[in-house]
């Protein structure tokens, strides 16, 4: 039996601002695609590094309670 995903709406990430951490990951990049038949490159873009994060969780919130829920706990969190 194939097990189906779960539907993800929305996500909290933090950014990776620090450059030097960019070029690296830039790198890991590029490196890793010479590990692939050159015939294969085409189907493949790099990530933009201003566009690096690191997803801390994923959510479904296609139901309205399940947004408020997190809309308020958000905003308890950020009060504080």
């Amino acid at each position: 039996m194939k097990k189906q995903m779960p539907d993800f709406t929305h996500f909290l990430s933090l950014p990776i601002l620090d450059n030097k951490v960019k070029v690296l990951l830039r790198n890991l990049q590029k490196a890793s695609l010479t590990h692939l038949d050159q015939k294969l490159h085409s189907f493949f873009t790099l990530n933009n590094p201003n566009l690096f994060h690191l997803t801390l969780f994923m959510l479904n919130l296609r139901e309205n309670s399940k947004k408020e829920a997190i809309l308020k706990i958000f905003n308890e969190y950020m009060e504080e």
